[in-house]
């Protein structure tokens, strides 16, 4: 299901202005979006998924002061979830890659 920006606006708003249930229902739509967004770029379970999603809704309620009034959210969330997609290819486990040494000796050319 497609959640409209304006919809998403207006809820920040609202939550900016101290309507908790709006924050509540706004959350909850962006947690959607974001599991979406997430999942789309990630080949992993579920659990690290989640863990963006989570990471993320952390940042958009911590940093929710820096959001103007006047521009799109949904630009705004997306840069957060773009920002914690980086963090987590920076830190995430490298698989394993074959000595350098084992690859050089692999790809030498073979004596005739």
């Amino acid at each position: 299901m497609e959640i409209s920006e304006e919809a998403m606006k207006t809820l920040m708003l609202r939550s900016l202005d101290g309507d908790a249930r709006a924050y509540r229902e706004l959350l909850g739509m962006v947690s959607a979006q974001l599991r979406a967004y997430f999942a789309r770029r990630l080949e992993e379970d579920g659990e690290r998924v989640e863990a963006l999603v989570v990471e993320t809704l952390s940042a958009a309620h911590s940093r929710r002061v820096t959001y103007r009034r006047r521009d799109p959210f949904m630009p705004w969330i997306y840069a957060l979830a773009r920002y914690k997609l980086i963090q987590h290819g920076r830190t995430a486990p490298r698989p394993q890659t074959e000595d350098y040494a084992d690859f050089m000796g692999a790809a030498a050319p073979r004596a005739m």
